[in-house]
């Protein structure tokens, strides 16, 4: 049967999808700097360090899981879900695939988010002539 999200489910969807990728962000100039600066003067201390280090092993860990997931579900949404047209649907998986969390929100917005906005009548839609 045909897979469909309502809008609340979606917006939980793509809130979830932004997370890997702000985590990276947030990894590349918080985390690493401060790791980094151990025994260096205004850096974090011993105790600190490995503070820190529990902390960014487990949001690692809490990240991978979650970017599991949503491979998980975004490959089966791909397949099963009503609004990716058939012809396209071996792209969009290899778009996930090599794109991965890169690619995560565009297939959100592309396959997800759109469908239900052009549903709703909310988006302008553009006219053929």
């Amino acid at each position: 049967s045909a897979m469909r999200l309502n809008r609340s489910v979606a917006m939980i969807l793509g809130l979830a999808t932004a997370m890997p990728l702000a985590y990276v962000v947030v990894f590349v100039l918080y985390i690493m700097p401060h790791l980094t600066a151990v025994g260096s003067p205004g850096g974090v201390g011993e105790s600190n360090f490995f503070r820190m280090f529990g902390v960014a092993w487990f949001l690692h860990i809490t990240v991978f899981c979650l970017t599991a997931v949503l491979l998980a579900f975004y490959g089966i949404f791909i397949y099963r879900g009503a609004t990716v047209p058939v012809s396209q649907r071996r792209m969009w998986t290899v778009v996930l695939l090599l794109g991965n969390i890169l690619a995560m929100p565009v297939i959100w917005y592309s396959c997800v988010w759109r469908s239900l906005t052009l549903e709703n009548g909310s988006e302008p839609q553009t006219k053929t002539r």
